[in-house]
């Protein structure tokens, strides 16, 4: 138990339905695990925490971890108390170096293959021409 009691804290709240974009952009610090929002958040050029503890740690689940191999590029809390602590510290000094920026946008390249905002149109595109030709191809129109 770290102590958090969401009835003391008015800018806690649960929002699955969210525009996760739109939070990214509104938060100070992130916190995320399994997910593509801890590479998102971290283009931000915001503090992310990685809440990898100790057990998961030797679980066989870990070994799927798909951000594993990037661990320097967040701040990892490898318990409760230093989440709390690490949560803390970053919403008072949230400074991420230039360096490891440069680095989470190499792997938010390679994960999204994007930066620019162009990847949705070349899938549309690509999506567009497979539905023509395969129209084409099923009324033998050449």
């Amino acid at each position: 138990e770290i102590g958090f009691n969401t009835n003391k804290v008015d800018n806690y709240s649960v929002e699955p339905n969210a525009d996760v974009h739109e939070l990214i952009l509104n938060s100070d610090v992130f916190c995320a695990l399994q997910s593509s929002t801890v590479i998102e958040s971290s283009i931000s050029g915001k503090p992310v925490i990685v809440p990898v503890f100790e057990n998961y740690k030797s679980t066989k689940n870990y070994k799927d971890f798909i951000w594993r191999g990037h661990m320097e590029l967040f701040d990892v809390a490898d318990n409760k108390q230093h989440l709390k602590e690490l949560i803390i510290d970053l919403m008072d000094h949230p400074y991420v170096d230039n360096n490891i920026l440069d680095r989470r946008k190499k792997v938010f390249k390679s994960f999204f293959n994007d930066l620019d905002g162009v990847s949705l149109n070349h899938y549309v595109n690509i999506i567009t021409n497979v539905a023509t030709d395969g129209k084409n191809i099923k009324h033998n129109v050449n």
